[in-house]
């Protein structure tokens, strides 16, 4: 049963990132802040840097979210 639990807290986690970033993305293109990904020349390095920044604030709230449904350990998950 623990083993069910932890790889669901993993595959949520996962979830999470993918979801928030996929959603921040489609948004800052929809706003045309960002070029679509159809043209990824169009990118400039202030754009990626903010990418980057919000995708890795998604991965920390993702291993949260995956701590937070770990059976135990959770750090180790």
């Amino acid at each position: 049963m623990n083993k069910g639990k932890s790889i669901w807290s993993i595959v949520a986690g996962f979830l999470v990132v993918v979801i928030l970033s996929m959603g921040t993305d489609f948004i800052l293109e929809s706003l045309a802040l960002f070029p679509p990904q159809s043209e990824p020349a169009a990118y400039t390095a202030g754009m990626l840097i903010i990418a980057l920044i919000y995708r890795c604030v998604y991965t920390v709230a993702g291993g949260y979210v995956t701590a937070q449904l770990a059976p135990d350990r959770p750090v180790r998950h």
